[in-house]
């Protein structure tokens, strides 16, 4: 697991994760050292051996995610040629050990 600051250009690799299955779900247990920065972006690349398996981008926030809203009011319903756009947003819960 790669993470990267957008802010500073600056990559940390995480080379041993734990990693078990919720239902559907990958769930990566992993503390975090440096720690996330509240406001920045990250870049997250996961690999199985030399392979990219998952790339994303993280935002850090400290608000709970019943009340953060990434593009609230913004939402429009597809029509035309974007009907079958699949875009979508991970929610991240990472607590601080």
């Amino acid at each position: 697991m790669i993470l990267r600051d957008d802010s500073t250009n600056t990559s940390t690799t995480y080379s041993s994760i734990s990693t078990s299955t919720d239902k559907n779900y990958l769930v990566i247990s992993q503390a975090l050292s440096p720690v996330l920065v509240e406001g920045r972006f990250y870049d997250l690349t996961i690999k199985e051996g030399s392979n990219v398996i998952y790339k994303d981008k993280v935002f850090c926030t400290d608000q709970t995610i019943s009340s953060y809203s990434v593009n609230s009011g913004e939402y429009t319903v597809p029509t035309g040629n974007d009907v079958f756009d699949n875009d979508y947003i991970v929610i991240w819960k990472i607590n601080q050990i």
